[in-house]
């Protein structure tokens, strides 16, 4: 036995050591002239284990739970508690019980031996010995995201090959709402998520084994299942949706979708290895991610799996003894997700609409214009007429001007110039037609009047709307083919 000064050098002596343990009394004690009512002290072990080797068996003070309960009582097949933490095996509980046993033979007046301590462990009511529905912590979530990566693509594509085509705008210009083509993909798209959500819960829930009623899922509620995926499915509709909006090929957005799949399963997959010591809201954070999201999810089902109590719907919004978050708020995460994607999508749709379509500036939604519309539309007869040439006929008289387009100029990327300082008008009761050389201009000129494409600068009114900022109310009444 070794005194020392202070806890600083005694630890410093523990650091330098192979010592056993150091007893850390208070420094008050010092002043004492008779034992306390009450020992206070500390015991400082070394960080690792003595009797169990390996990287993932440590004293764990930072965890709040097992980083992975199996099934039943916790290592149940052991007298002393198990080998990880070990109080017993490492002989914290011996030192504990020394010192209080020589504290009250020092504190007793009478002359009685002291009764002797027998421990046990804590008892649990029966439960079925099954090691699998601890598996299906590790491997439940990564098999669940494999298999739904597929819709994820499908549906990325699918929505990019409309945008790649002009499907998308054509359709716009012909007057379908913006809302009405997003609502006919998500109800496309729901419709087989359903179909996806139904096998995969056909699969877990639906014995399929030779000994009756067993299944992967044996004890949870079906229902709960699938209803837990089937808001998953709404948020990989709306997550597709957002990634779509940041391509404008179909090809290359569906492989960089997949690489993004995978990226929002990483948080789970890192936060996994240290679960037990993080707090519900850093869980919840990380929910944002829908992968992330499923990851916690499946894994508290199969907390409840181990348990034979199962996922049910009274246990639906009830933290378990060995989490710190339910079901139910991580489905909660997932509605979330779904709506926060889904905005995402809408704004970077309107701020980047790729190579179709007219682009808003990035503060249009706190916009005046945005809430309100146009205060007011433009006569078209007010404006300055187009200065004089030759060989351009006068405008005819008593026609009221339709489409007045002034100085109308398109310059693309690579510095062409598709369409130089255009301007002119369209008379009501007229039919113009445009003539010119490949490449002087007329398709670029009419994908600017149809909203397809952005003037670099000059503009057009159409019925008096400025056709770039009231391409919604032109489109009320134009035709294309």
């Amino acid at each position: 036995v070794q005194g020392f000064a202070s806890a600083q050098d005694m630890q410093n002596f523990l650091m330098a050591s192979h010592a056993f343990v150091g007893v850390q009394f208070d420094e008050h004690y010092e002043q004492l002239t008779s034992l306390p009512t009450r020992l206070s002290y500390t015991l400082r072990f070394p960080g690792e284990l003595r009797a169990q080797f390996g990287i993932t068996h440590a004293w764990r003070t930072n965890s709040r739970f097992a980083s992975r309960p199996d099934g039943g009582a916790r290592f149940y097949r052991y007298d002393d508690g198990g080998p990880s933490p070990g109080y017993f095996r490492e002989g914290f509980l011996s030192i504990q019980h020394f010192i209080f046993r020589a504290f009250l033979e020092a504190k007793k007046t009478v002359n009685k031996e002291l009764p002797e301590v027998h421990v046990q462990r804590f008892p649990y009511p029966p439960f079925l010995e099954d090691s699998f529905p601890s598996s299906l912590t590790t491997f439940l979530p990564i098999s669940v995201m494999l298999a739904f990566i597929y819709p994820c693509i499908s549906i990325v594509k699918s929505v990019l090959f409309e945008k790649e085509k002009q499907i998308k705008e054509a359709m716009k210009i012909m007057g379908l709402s913006n809302w009405i083509l997003w609502s006919s993909w998500f109800v496309k798209s729901l419709f087989f998520i359903v179909i996806s959500v139904s096998l995969v819960v056909l699969f877990l829930n639906v014995p399929w084994y030779s000994t009756p009623d067993v299944s992967v899922l044996t004890h949870s509620d079906a229902g709960v299942i699938w209803l837990f995926f089937f808001i998953y499915g709404i948020a990989i509709i709306t997550f597709s949706f957002m990634l779509s909006t940041l391509f404008s090929k179909a090809n290359s957005g569906g492989a960089v979708a997949a690489v993004i799949w995978f990226i929002a399963f990483a948080p789970y997959a890192v936060m996994d290895q240290d679960y037990g010591s993080l707090s519900a809201s850093d869980k919840l954070a990380a929910s944002l991610l829908l992968n992330t999201a499923i990851g916690f999810g499946l894994r508290l089902i199969g907390v409840y799996e181990g348990t034979t109590q199962g996922m049910q719907w009274s246990t639906l919004f009830h933290d378990s003894d060995v989490d710190n978050i339910n079901l139910g708020s991580i489905m909660l995460m997932l509605l979330a997700d779904a709506v926060i994607y889904m905005l995402i999508a809408l704004y970077v749709e309107q701020v980047f609409p790729g190579d179709f379509g007219l682009a808003q500036p990035w503060y249009f939604p706190v916009s005046k214009r945005f809430w309100f519309g146009e205060s007011s539309t433009k006569d078209p007869l007010t404006e300055d007429p187009p200065s004089k040439k030759e060989n351009i006929e006068d405008d005819p008289k008593g026609r009221p001007a339709r489409i007045v387009i002034k100085g109308l100029r398109k310059v693309y990327s690579n510095k062409k110039v598709a369409v130089e300082g255009l301007s002119f008008s369209m008379f009501e009761g007229h039919i113009t037609a445009l003539l010119g050389h490949n490449g002087a201009g007329k398709t670029t000129t009419i994908s600017m009047l149809t909203g397809m494409k952005r003037p670099s600068s000059g503009t057009a009114l159409i019925y008096g709307h400025d056709i770039r900022h009231e391409m919604k109310k032109i489109r009320n009444s134009l035709g294309y083919c």
